[in-house]
């Protein structure tokens, strides 16, 4: 998750497709600007020696089935080093949707999966713990503590057949999507990124860019990536994003997570595929 305000690579994002304005429960208030990571990567806590891999850490989410997700988080250094509500929705839908087990569900076991804004990572662990190959994604600052999350769980991942890689990636800089185009992902996911107005533009090109919305023969082809967005609505303006959305991407609800007792909003997982006529 990067949430870094005045930097191309905030990534966090919660909110309904409901372009409404007038949706009850939303709270509107600013993000907090004490909570903004704006360390370079000079700044990086260290990582003692003498430590061991699971100094630190905590059950993140408990899968029905197999060990806990572990996490490591470090809440002063800001947003993109916590837990964050959009992350757990992701990795129950993940779970009940693509376990590929007797329930019909499908499965990403094998499928080239890519998170943007990981943070710590949880919900592309969750998708590597199905059989997913994952590449998580942040700002360079925030990949320590991502990596460190990574060898919290890597056992239980390979156990199951997946597997986890590291890369930075700024949002609205082409040179870092382009890393993936050899190879482009199957699936992105992307777990409270809708976050700072400021970020959304670079957002949205980073995903166009993925997308391969815009480039001619490429888009004539096959619809592209399936891009799952978990979010939690905050803020009215957080439904600028979607509506920048609706002009080149279909998009659709395929899970509302039940929100915990005495609050009104939950998390909501969104679909995104490639409308074929966007150019």
């Amino acid at each position: 998750m990067v949430r870094e305000k005045g930097m191309m690579g905030d990534m966090f994002g919660n909110m309904s497709f409901d372009s409404s304005d007038e949706e009850d429960g939303v709270v509107e208030t600013e993000p907090p600007e004490e909570e903004v990571a704006v360390g370079n990567v000079g700044d990086e806590v260290q990582l003692s020696a003498t430590t061991g891999v699971n100094s630190g850490s905590e059950v993140g989410y408990q899968p029905e089935n197999g060990p806990a997700i572990l996490v490591r988080q470090i809440r002063e250094r800001g947003l993109s080093f916590q837990l964050w509500p959009a992350a757990t929705g992701m990795c129950r839908y993940l779970e009940m949707s693509f376990s590929g087990g007797g329930g019909g569900g499908e499965s990403v076991r094998g499928a080239r999966v890519l998170e943007l804004g990981a943070g710590t990572g949880m919900a592309g662990v969750m998708a590597a713990r199905l059989g997913a190959r994952v590449t998580l994604t942040d700002l360079p600052h925030v990949l320590q503590n991502l990596q460190q999350n990574v060898q919290l769980n890597v056992e239980d991942v390979e156990a199951c057949g997946g597997s986890l890689d590291v890369q930075p990636l700024r949002w609205g800089v082409k040179e870092d999507v382009g890393v993936f185009s050899s190879q482009p992902p199957d699936f992105i996911l992307a777990s409270d990124c809708v976050y700072y107005d400021t970020l959304f533009e670079p957002l949205m090109q980073t995903l166009k860019w993925l997308f391969g919305v815009g480039e001619g023969e490429k888009e004539k082809g096959a619809v592209g990536p399936v891009l799952l967005l978990a979010h939690l609505r905050r803020w009215k303006k957080d439904g600028q994003f979607f509506r920048m959305a609706a002009k080149w991407f279909n998009v659709e609800v395929v899970y509302k997570h039940p929100p915990p007792e005495n609050v009104r909003i939950g998390v909501i997982v969104y679909k995104f595929t490639r409308k074929l006529s966007s150019r």
